[in-house]
């Protein structure tokens, strides 16, 4: 039976892409502005069976609005395109994420072989609701390798310097001395092999660091 997909995405490039590729697996496929105003009227009109979304490190409305969606239809599945490499990097864990999501790493584009499987896997798993889970896993780069060695402490804490928290900020939000994280900052910087020199300090590292991991260059 053919099921129809939403994508949420301002992507037109990628979006014909996609919409060509999946022509040859049985899907009826769309795109939606992502400041598309759904509404439930229109939802059901559509009678869709998975929405695609997009997520990166401004996108947490992206999670309200498939909370929204599945008071409508609590099986809808969820399919979640990333450029990060590690859903940590965002301040998110699996366990957060809608019961169900299919969360794949999409490169330049995403795997179609990859897309397809999580499209159909997405229906099945939110009608069990499963947990949320990676598919397929994403290939580590050096560097994104150095990053997910961190552990989620680090990763939070790597996450508030790179959005320009003080280490004072930083000690109140997790409630610990600024003395601690200074410890933890100098293992993070450590860790990923990062020293200050003459020309650019550690916390501008550590901030790069971050956001190149991201697949964003904001440094």
């Amino acid at each position: 039976m053919q099921k129809r997909v939403v994508q949420l995405s301002d992507d037109t490039l990628e979006a014909e892409l996609i919409r060509i590729a999946l022509d040859r697996f049985d899907f009826q496929y769309s795109r939606v502005p992502i400041a598309w105003e759904v509404s439930e009227t229109d939802f059901i009109q559509k009678n869709v069976d998975v929405v695609i979304f997009d997520i990166g490190i401004e996108d947490f409305p992206v999670l309200r609005t498939i909370e929204e969606i599945r008071t409508w239809k609590s099986d809808v599945g969820v399919v979640i395109l990333t450029d990060c490499p590690d859903l940590r990097l965002l301040g998110l864990s699996l366990r957060e994420l809608p019961f169900g999501s299919q969360i794949l790493h999409r490169g330049d584009t995403p795997e179609i072989s990859s897309l397809v499987e999580a499209l159909h896997r997405s229906v099945t798993a939110a009608r069990e609701r499963e947990d949320a889970r990676v598919i397929p896993l994403i290939p580590r780069s050096p560097q994104n390798s150095a990053i997910a060695s961190l552990s989620t402490l680090q990763l939070e804490t790597l996450r508030l310097l790179a959005s320009g928290l003080s280490n004072a900020e930083i000690a109140r939000s997790r409630e610990v001395s600024e003395k601690s994280i200074e410890h933890m900052i100098a293992k993070i910087a450590q860790n990923l092999e990062l020293k200050a020199d003459s020309k650019i300090n550690l916390r501008v590292c550590l901030a790069r660091e971050y956001y190149v991991s991201l697949g964003t260059s904001r440094i």
